[in-house]
Parts: structure tokens; sequence; C-alpha cells
């Protein structure tokens, strides 16, 4: 793969003209959106001064929305299964599926039922939004995106 990239950034400097528009697009095609960047950056000198604090500033950026993603799926999951932001009415007696009963008619081991759910098994009968479902795998696939970023990222972006 190295290899692969040393022999095609050496062709990008050859390039002149209404070429270059071919070869990003097939760049654009073929590689991730990171490795174009960088790639960019090696074989355009003049725009490097540019790239990198675009890079500087989209970094911090995403670093700021990344680190308030934990907030906002703090408040759906504490605001959503009660039904105070899309309407959802909350379980209001104990079944199965929300307590730790060994059958149907047992009361839940933290006391006499509030109408608050104390514990709730996630299974497919448990009344929850399809998306929210979709939404709790996001937080943790933006921490290995950041982190493969940070891995990437040329050594002009740290000084």
């Amino acid at each position: 793969m190295a290899d692969r990239g040393i022999l095609v950034r050496s062709r990008l400097q050859c390039v002149h003209g209404s070429e270059w528009a071919v070869i990003l697009l097939f760049l654009l095609s073929i590689l991730p959106f990171h490795l174009f960047i960088i790639l960019l950056l090696f074989t355009l000198p003049f725009l490097r001064l540019l790239f990198v604090t675009l890079a500087k500033f989209l970094f911090l950026f995403l670093l700021l929305l990344i680190s308030l993603l934990p907030l906002v799926f703090l408040f759906l999951k504490i605001y959503e299964p009660k039904g105070v932001l899309f309407g959802v009415p909350p379980i209001s007696k104990p079944t199965r599926y929300n307590t730790l009963a060994l059958s149907e008619d047992a009361q839940p081991t933290l006391g006499p039922w509030t109408g608050f759910e104390p514990m709730r098994l996630e299974t497919p009968q448990t009344p929850k939004h399809a998306w929210f479902h979709c939404t709790t795998a996001a937080p943790n696939l933006l921490w290995t995106l950041a982190q493969a970023t940070y891995q990437h990222l040329p050594l002009p972006l740290w000084q």
C-alpha cells in the first residue's frame, strides 16, 4: 500500500491541466476522504498552508461535536423512554420484559411499583423507536473514526 501511494504521488507531480480533475475524481472514488486530503497535502505544496489551516479548524470542530454527542445521547436515554420527547407513554405496570422477576405475578425486587421502571431488559417487545437502536452505536463509531483520523494526520497539523 505504501509503494502504491508513492507511485500515485510521483505520477501526480507530473500531471498538468485538465487531467487533474479526472485523477482527483478517481482518487475520491477509491480512497477514504482523509487519505485523499493527506495525499493532496504532500503533492500540492502551494495549497499546504490552506489545507493545514482548514484541517486544524475542521479537526477541532469535529472534536467539539464528538465531545457533545455523549450529552445528547444521555439526554435521549433519560427522557425518551419516559415519553417526554416523542409522546410515547411510559410502561405503567411491571411486565416480564422490564423487571428481573422470574414469573409474571412476581413483584419487582426494588420495592413497590411506583410507575417508573427500576430495570428494563432489552427485548424486541420493549417499546422503543427503531432509530434509537441505530443511534446507540453512533458514539462508538465516531470514536473509532476519530482515532483513525488522528493516526493518519500529517505532522504539520500538530506543530
